[in-house]
């Protein structure tokens, strides 16, 4: 009958009408999904640059690295930013000082640890001081312990880590001149021989790191600050090595 195929045409419409709704939505979906790909495909292009651009900069600070301290004028710096020698000589014509190179010092460490830095106050001492611990340490302890070890080097007379790290030219030095003193008091030979034993070993522990006192708490050696450090850290912590620039 007249209203039946009236009802089919209404319900056909109907189905025609939700596929193509289907079909619309399919594809917004579809738009977003291209859309979402392109800016992925975008940001790894990115992502790749980035890495591009690190290799490189990796590549030109073990180059770097390789040279040591050797030749730091002569070093570039960053690309296109000339060497070591331009930029003081550009600092040199904005100043209108005399700026020179004196010295330039490296320290690594392999491992975790801390690296710590301080620049005395009239601009003329700088320590770097390389802490190393048996595991990662959370916070910040292992950062001021190593600074403040940096600031007690710029404030002291360090000769070594250990008595046993000490130049032997030094105590050679040393030796020689307590034998003249105690050989001038006229006593037996075994008596200034223990004299100057005595006053050598006096001179190592004074001018070893580990066992002078502490500049910030005196009533502690470094030995003890370090120990004390470790134990709160929950790791074994030693003094690696330090570098003094002083001029």
């Amino acid at each position: 009958t007249i209203l039946d195929l009236s009802q089919r045409l209404t319900t056909a419409t109907s189905l025609s009408d939700q596929r193509l709704l289907d079909y619309q939505a399919a594809q917004a979906l579809a738009n977003q999904r291209l859309a979402a790909l392109q800016i992925a495909q975008a940001a790894a292009e990115e992502l790749r640059g980035d890495v591009a651009a690190l290799e490189a900069e990796q590549v030109r600070l073990e180059a770097l690295v390789a040279q040591g301290d050797q030749d730091v004028p002569g070093q570039a710096l960053a690309a296109g930013q000339g060497t070591v020698a331009d930029l003081i000589a550009e600092s040199i014509a904005k100043l209108g000082e005399n700026v020179q190179f004196l010295a330039a010092a490296r320290v690594k460490l392999a491992g975790p640890g801390s690296i710590g830095g301080y620049v005395h106050s009239n601009r003329k001492i700088g320590v770097l001081v390389a802490l190393r611990s048996d595991k990662a340490v959370a916070g910040d302890a292992l950062d001021v312990l190593a600074k403040d070890l940096a600031m007690h080097v710029a404030a002291s007379q360090v000769n070594g880590i250990r008595g046993e790290d000490i130049d032997p030219a030094v105590l050679a030095k040393e030796q020689e001149i307590y034998a003249a003193q105690a050989e001038a008091s006229g006593k037996p030979a075994a008596i200034v021989a223990k004299m100057v034993q005595g006053r050598l070993g006096k001179f190592i522990k004074e001018v070893s790191l580990l066992e002078q006192p502490f500049v910030k708490d005196p009533e502690r050696s470094v030995k003890q600050l370090i120990a004390e450090t470790a134990q709160r850290a929950g790791a074994s912590l030693s003094v690696d090595r330090f570098v003094k620039l002083q001029f």
